[in-house]
């Protein structure tokens, strides 16, 4: 999660990764497992997109269906092309 918090905003997006069984069992799998499972902390092939913004007191939640159900190595490889644009 990043973002930041302060008197008046608050403004944090982050990814959850809840299937970690799955994700450690599908890594397990030669050559495949290490390109399709990130080898950074947290990370996984499926996670829950998500931002939390607004005012104190009126914090609003909002979750990416389409990130959610996007593999994060695919999501990874969109993410670097839009970094070199």
């Amino acid at each position: 999660m990043e973002g930041y918090l302060n008197k008046e905003t608050t403004s944090l997006r982050g990814t959850l990764v809840p299937a970690k069984t799955l994700n450690k069992m599908i890594s397990k799998i030669p050559v495949l497992g290490d390109i399709i499972i990130p080898k950074e902390i947290g990370e996984g092939m499926f996670g829950v997109s998500f931002k939390i913004k607004g005012p104190s007191g009126k914090v609003k939640t909002i979750i990416n269906p389409i990130r959610t159900i996007t593999p994060r190595f695919i999501q990874k490889i969109i993410d670097r092309n839009k970094k070199v644009k």
